[in-house]
């Protein structure tokens, strides 16, 4: 029989993953419609000086930041919901399948995105993504399924 103590010791990590990505999540629906709210603000004067080396974007250009910033936003949010419910629901039963999931996401979106920042000197936007994932990856390594000291089974949680 498991405890209610170890059972939510037992499932902290999965829960500390499900809500970092969940926060990513709202992150980009904020961005999505508010992207000048507090420190969006501050991110957006930081790259229209990389690209125009003034503090906003130009008129011209303003209705299409609007768009990406929609579309950035929006699938931002989807994926974090998705590897949101992946960590909640099957990372957290320790089917190591979920975990592999996530990582193959973030293995994909990475180099692309930061890679192309950095050849672009998008440093902000570097920045963002080393951060981004560095605290997602300390949460996803957390949350990981561990194998049991006995014949290299999983260790599953009791029902």
């Amino acid at each position: 029989m498991t405890t209610a103590n170890s059972q939510f010791k037992r499932d902290l990590p999965a829960w500390t993953l499900t809500a970092v990505l969940v926060g990513q999540g709202l992150t980009g629906w904020i961005i999505a419609l508010w992207p000048d709210v507090g420190p969006f603000g501050v991110y957006n004067r930081a790259v229209a000086q990389v690209f125009w080396r003034a503090d906003t974007v130009p008129a011209e250009f303003a209705a299409y930041r609007t768009w990406i910033w929609a579309v950035t936003g929006g699938t931002l949010a989807a994926w974090s919901f998705v590897c949101a419910w992946l960590a909640a629901i099957p990372l957290r039963r320790g089917e190591r399948w979920a975990g592999h999931a996530i990582w193959t996401s973030l293995a994909a979106w990475f180099p692309v995105d930061t890679g192309m920042s950095a050849a672009l000197g998008n440093w902000p936007n570097v920045l963002l993504n080393v951060v981004s994932l560095a605290v997602i990856l300390v949460a996803l390594v957390w949350a990981w399924p561990k194998r049991s000291a006995t014949a290299g089974s999983l260790t599953v949680p009791a029902k």
